[in-house]
């Protein structure tokens, strides 16, 4: 079960990053930071869904997304991309 929603995450941030990456690439973005930040928030987001059953537990796997925001020395875009991610990760957990 954990590799479905794993997937399912990932084909979902990897869409969002083919086409708003191109243009955080465009503005200085690192791509190699952006596609580990896909495939981190996927294992945030199987993780989560994996609790869904268990309440307010399921809120604790979010707590890896700081790690996102933890690398030093790349550019805006790559903040607000990942900021855009983890937005759309954090809404898909509340709603599911």
């Amino acid at each position: 079960m954990f590799l479905i929603f794993f997937l399912k995450m990932c084909s979902d941030l990897q869409i969002l990053l083919s086409a708003a990456g191109f243009f955080a690439v465009s503005f200085g973005g690192h791509f190699p930071y952006l596609f580990g930040t896909a495939v981190g928030l996927s294992v945030v987001f199987a993780f989560s869904a994996m609790l869904r059953e268990k309440g307010w537990l399921r809120f604790l796997p979010l707590a890896g997304i700081v790690l996102c925001f933890l690398p030093d020395g790349l550019a805006a875009a790559d903040y607000v991309l990942a900021g855009v991610d983890c937005l759309y990760v954090i809404w898909v957990c509340a709603a599911g």
